[in-house]
This record gives C-alpha cells, sequence and structure tokens, in this order.
C-alpha cells in the first residue's frame, strides 16, 4: 500500500497551487511527521492547524471587525466591553476547546497512574524500581543534555518568537490572531522548560502513539527501513522533477511494488496503468491540471503528451 497511498498523496499535494515546490513542502511535513512519530509526539495537533488555520484566521478577523475585542467601555456594567468574547458562539467552541483539553490530561493522568499502580504491584519493592531504593532523579547535568525533543521544543520556541517579532510589521487586524497563537505558543514552551528543569519525571516517558521504534528489530534493520522509506519518497519528488509526472509516477509505483513489494509483474504493471489512467482520464482530460515543465525537457526528447503540453486526445489526433 506505500507506493499507492504515496502517490495519491503526491497528485494530491502537488493541486495546492500546481508547482514542485508544493512537493517539496509535502516532504518536509513528512519528515516533521517521522520526527514526531519516532519520538512520541502526537500529531493531530498540526494536521489539525494545518487544515483548519487558514479558515480560523478568516472568520476570526470578521468576527473582530464586527463585534470588536475586549476593552474598556464605561457605559457597560461592569465598565469593560467584552466584544467579540461575549458572544454565545464563541463562548461554546470555547468552552469545548477547553473541556477536550481538560478531560485529555485527566485521562492520561488516570491512565499514567493506573500503569504505575500495576507496574508496583508486579514489583517485589514497593519503590518504584523494584528493588526498595527510590529511582534518584536526573541531575542538572543531564537535564540540559540537548535531546531531540529538546531540538524540537527548540525550534518550536524560534517559529513562535520569530513569527511574534514578525506581526509587528503587519497591520493591527492582520497581527491579531497571529499575536495571540505565538505569544500561547511561548507560553507553554516556557512551561515545558520550566517543567523538565525544576521538576524532572523520573518515570518512563510514555509514548503517545504507536511508537515506531517500539519494535525487536536491530538497529541495522531500522536504518535499512528508515533509508528505503526516505530516499524513496525523496527520489519520486526529484524524478518527478527531471522527467514529470507522466513518466515518474508510474515508473516508481511499478518499481516499488516490483522490487520491495515483490509482487507479480502483472499486479505491477495493473497499478501503475491505474494511474497513469488516473493522470491522463481524470486530472487532464475532465479537470486540465497544467503539470509542470521537466527539468531534462531540453536533455532528453520528452514528447509533449508526457509533459502536460498536450492532452491525451490531441495527441491521438496528431
Amino acid at each position: 500500500l506505500v507506493p499507492i497511498i504515496l502517490a495519491i498523496m503526491t497528485i494530491a499535494a502537488f493541486q495546492a497551487s500546481f508547482r514542485i515546490q508544493d512537493l517539496v513542502v509535502m516532504l518536509g511535513f513528512g519528515g516533521l511527521g517521522y520526527f514526531m512519530k519516532t519520538f512520541g509526539w502526537p500529531r493531530p495537533p498540526i494536521v489539525i492547524s494545518v487544515i483548519l488555520g487558514g479558515i480560523v484566521e478568516k472568520y476570526y478577523g470578521i468576527a473582530s471587525k464586527t463585534f470588536g475585542m475586549i476593552s474598556l467601555d464605561s457605559s457597560k456594567p461592569i465598565g469593560i466591553d467584552f466584544g467579540l468574547f461575549s458572544r454565545i458562539p464563541v463562548l461554546l467552541i470555547i468552552l469545548i476547546a477547553l473541556g477536550t483539553a481538560g478531560y485529555t490530561l485527566w485521562m492520561q493522568r488516570n491512565v499514567g497512574r493506573t500503569q504505575e499502580a500495576q507496574f508496583q504491584q508486579n514489583t517485589t519493592g514497593e519503590s518504584i524500581d523494584g528493588k526498595g531504593t527510590a529511582i534518584p532523579k536526573p541531575s542538572l547535568k543531564e537535564r540540559l543534555t540537548l535531546t531531540p525533543s529538546g531540538a524540537f521544543i527548540g525550534l518550536m520556541a524560534i517559529a513562535f518568537g520569530y513569527s511574534l517579532y514578525s506581526s509587528y510589521s503587519w497591520t493591527e487586524e492582520a497581527a491579531k490572531l497571529p499575536r495571540i497563537i505565538t505569544t500561547t505558543g511561548l507560553i507553554l514552551v516556557a512551561i515545558y522548560v520550566a517543567r523538565h528543569l525544576l521538576f524532572p519525571s523520573t518515570s518512563k516517558r510514555r509514548i503517545l502513539d504507536i511508537g515506531r521504534t517500539v519494535t525487536d528489530d536491530s538497529t541495522l534493520v531500522l536504518l535499512i527501513r528508515t533509508f528505503k522509506a526516505l530516499g524513496t519518497t525523496v527520489g519520486l519528488i526529484f524524478a518527478i522533477w527531471l522527467i514529470g509526472f507522466q513518466i515518474a509516477l508510474p515508473t516508481y509505483v511499478f518499481l516499488f511494488l516490483r522490487i520491495f513489494g515483490r509482487v507479480r509483474w502483472w499486479i505491477a504493471l495493473l497499478w501503475s496503468a491505474f494511474f497513469l489512467v488516473l493522470i491522463y482520464g481524470f486530472f487532464d482530460l475532465i479537470i486540465h491540471i497544467a503539470w509542470i515543465d521537466p527539468a531534462l525537457e531540453n536533455v532528453i526528447p520528452i514528447a509533449d503528451v508526457l509533459k502536460g503540453r498536450e492532452t491525451i486526445t490531441e495527441f491521438f489526433r496528431n
């Protein structure tokens, strides 16, 4: 399923602005997701933010412009005009968001306590390590040691800080929501860092997902698997840039299924033909996608029909 899903994702990502940069952005988010899954960071929040970010910003701007923000107003009963935040739908959305976050934290704490209690029941001692001695807290040097999660938090702090700094060159209306988000993000980063340095956990880190590295396979097997996944994905995008979608995508599907999937040649050929029909039958003839110009079009002879400059119907007419 890997080449089939990735091929569909590649075509879908290209629909953003019909440029090769769309695929580079897809690679970037893929790398971020790979990192987050490897080190146990939950990925749904970033997916939701990408999907809903533009929608929230648009309608937040309309609502804040219509109803205003919190401000002092002597004509109001308590001297404050809550503006946007006095609207019932807005309050309901905030309550739902806070309730969901609170319920998630409550569930995590309960699950953690249950797991710890079960672990203690299975040990011979009363302490957490089962040997009658308490597990010491990490030293200051260990807390200050750079880890992948620490690097991720650092990058988030830089991103929030840079976005907040950039917002001061925007108009007040355009900068409202970014400033709220970046300020909240910096506060959460500060809380995370403070908890890590001042109140370090002695328990084993819990992966908030199905851990990619939770496996009995050897390090060599994991490295080979990682290289295969990254190499074939980057290779597909590079091939699309060199020779175009029409050649690269069906070829990638066929070769991946044959070499790594070890399926029969005719099954791989059928899937390759499926994507060829999808490209020409739907994206070319029905919605008329403007494909990219291959980088090697002036180096090797590539027919116009393989570059998207000629539809399949025009090709057969000529």
